[in-house]
């Protein structure tokens, strides 16, 4: 359901905020709310953490799919998004497999600690080069 209401804020962030820091946000806000469900008492609360995940998560693939098409020429969006599916294709299962070995040795919410910790570090490691890349975009356009 979160999801759901969350691809609603697709359009007002899209108009707001540039959407590569607004993807780097997104990224960060999901990756809080997976540590927040490590830390989850009971079955309610984690439906509650969940919901606010989905919201938060809702408008990423609509967001990064503008992104995308706004960034390459459209002569390149065949090979951009056929590459995109070839590397994000096997990135759940291998993803399934890493957390079920990190399993072996961790109880089950340090594992969705350490992936919700995962995408705060990825999303803090993408801002200088968002930001940089920004930059260059609004040089471009004044200049």
């Amino acid at each position: 359901m979160g999801s759901l209401f969350g691809t609603l804020l697709v359009g007002p962030l899209g108009r707001a905020f540039p959407v590569s820091l607004t993807l780097a946000g997104i990224m960060a806000l999901w990756g809080v709310a997976v540590v927040g469900l490590s830390l989850t008492p009971g079955v309610a609360p984690a439906l509650a953490v969940m919901f606010a995940g989905g919201l938060i998560w809702g408008p990423y693939t609509a967001l990064e799919t503008t992104l995308l098409q706004r960034g390459v020429p459209s002569g390149e969006h065949g090979r951009l998004f056929g590459v995109r599916a070839m590397l994000l294709g096997p990135a759940a299962p291998l993803g399934t497999a890493l957390g079920g070995l990190l399993l072996i040795g961790l109880r089950a919410e340090w594992v969705i600690a350490l992936s919700g910790l995962g995408c705060v570090l990825g999303a803090l490691a993408a801002l200088p080069w968002l930001r940089r890349r920004g930059e260059e975009r609004a040089d471009a356009a004044a200049g």
